[in-house]
Order: structure tokens, then sequence, then C-alpha cells
């Protein structure tokens, strides 16, 4: 599913995503503009756009309390927040 960072001009595909928004949960959405959660999994080729990228542009959806990082190969995941 894809999830909407910058309206109508960046879309990205997480791993994971969480939305609570009535919009986002009615019928055959497929695109969600209001996530809580997103969960990458980390791999050698995507490590750097996850932690770089696309971390700098997920910053700026307002409805975003956390971000996850799950590493592929490794017991380690890194979740950022928002919410104390």
């Amino acid at each position: 599913i894809k999830v909407e960072v910058v309206r109508g001009e960046s879309m990205t595909y997480p791993d994971m995503v969480v939305t609570c928004h009535p919009f986002d949960l009615r019928g055959d959405n497929r695109i969600i503009r209001q996530p809580r959660l997103l969960v990458e999994v980390l791999s050698t080729s995507t490590a750097h756009l996850d932690r770089g990228l696309k971390w700098q542009r997920y910053r700026k959806i307002p409805s975003l309390w956390y971000y996850m990082l799950v590493e592929q190969y490794a017991p380690v995941v890194e979740l950022f927040s928002r919410i104390e």
C-alpha cells in the first residue's frame, strides 16, 4: 500500500503502515495519507535510504507518531517517537 508523503508529489511503499484516520480506513483505499506508524525493514541495499531521505520526508507528515527501523539480520529494532 502507498503512503502519501508529500501531497501530490511523493509516495513511498513502507514495509508496514498503521493508520487510525477514518478516511484512510474506508473502502478499498490504496493510499494512506494519515499514517500513525511506519515500519521499514532494513536491508543492505536500502538502509541508507530508510535512515536518510525517507526519514527526512517522513518527519514532515503531521500525523506520524512513530517510525520503526527493523534490522533484517540482527535482533535490533529502533523506534523514533514524537510521543513521550
